[in-house]
């Protein structure tokens, strides 16, 4: 992949950057334009990088940042020292084999993912997989991997779907054991009944249990009268 970066012609007719002071104009042009650049619109640099080659001071550089991120031009990352162009891809389009490739590899070393999710929109990405499907039909299994990454984007990765299936196979088993224990348990309760009833000799249809005893204060006195019989 050539190590070059398109600038319009209507770079310097654009609304916004007429508007621009000569050091923003400058600042502008080198974020999108410098040797860190990557065919993903998303970089790392440091602040310190920046005022090396830029001849900015570094509260300059925090001043410069800021801007670009208040107006919208840019996301910056303080964390990872990243940075995402924000209309990158509206100048940058393009669906061959080749920089999609680069592109794949570039986004999945980028450490701040939510630089991602705002540049790759699920629009854009919507855009782009359909022109794949549409006009690289002989080449459709090369962009697989790529197009499989694009849709995990916006959507839990494989392996979080995996963990919560699993996590999900887990509830319900535990749920069913619990359900199991409890009919067990009620079995056993009933045994316990009948046995006692048993060496009582006490006829269960004749008696509340048979439907269900309202207090252990009746089954008491039945269990009492039939100890005196």
């Amino acid at each position: 992949m050539a190590t070059f970066r398109k600038i319009h012609t209507t770079f310097w007719t654009d609304p916004f950057v007429e508007d621009l002071t000569q050091e923003q104009k400058l600042f502008y042009l080198y974020i999108i334009t410098n040797t860190k650049t990557k065919q993903s619109g998303i970089y790392e640099i440091t602040k310190k990088y920046i005022s090396y080659e830029t001849g900015f001071s570094k509260k300059e550089v925090d001043e410069l940042l800021s801007f670009f991120q208040e107006v919208g031009k840019i996301y910056y990352s303080e964390k990872t020292n990243e940075i995402a162009i924000s209309n990158w891809n509206k100048f940058n389009y393009n669906s061959s084999y080749q920089t999609c490739s680069c592109i794949h590899t570039d986004l999945q070393e980028i450490k701040n993912t939510d630089l991602i999710k705002k540049l790759y929109t699920e629009e854009y990405i919507s855009r782009l997989i359909e022109d794949i499907t549409t006009k690289k039909q002989e080449h459709k299994s090369k962009y697989t991997p790529f197009m499989e990454y694009l849709c995990s984007i916006h959507t839990p990765s494989m392996g979080n779907k995996q963990q919560e299936q699993e996590q999900e196979q887990e509830e319900a088993q535990a749920q069913e054991e619990e359900e199991v224990q409890q009919q067990v348990e009620l079995q056993e309760q009933d045994q316990a009944k009948e046995k006692l009833f048993s060496e009582l000799d006490i006829d269960m249809n004749e008696t509340p249990l048979g439907g269900g005893v309202s207090s252990a204060e009746e089954l008491q006195n039945m269990v009492l009268n039939a100890l005196n019989k």
